[in-house]
């Protein structure tokens, strides 16, 4: 099983990056959270295998720079249903197009 405390520092300081390398306070940190546990995955038989299985459709939270920008699946500061109202328009158009 995947241990937290599994740190890189070594690449982080090769590469001239001290902020970089490990999962601890004051540490610059993107993460990602899967819900290992959605029906979509029974049957793995790795549930490591899982984020790379589901691509982002079970994606819980993203902190980008220990800062959360997905919290319970929901993305911060998009409108979802205006998005999809826009979504729709943009493919309206994009048929008309292809059918004149």
């Amino acid at each position: 099983m995947y241990n937290p405390s599994v740190r890189f520092p070594r690449g982080a300081r090769i590469l001239g990056l001290p902020d970089i390398g490990s999962v601890a306070e004051g540490m610059v940190a993107d993460l990602v959270v899967h819900d290992i546990n959605h029906p979509r995955h029974a049957g793995l038989a790795d549930p490591l295998i899982a984020p790379v299985a589901s691509g982002a459709a079970c994606v819980r939270h993203v902190l980008k720079a220990g800062k959360p920008v997905v919290y319970e699946g929901v993305v911060k500061g998009v409108d979802v249903p205006e998005l999809m109202q826009h979504s729709r328009q943009v493919v309206k158009r994009l048929a008309q197009a292809v059918s004149a």
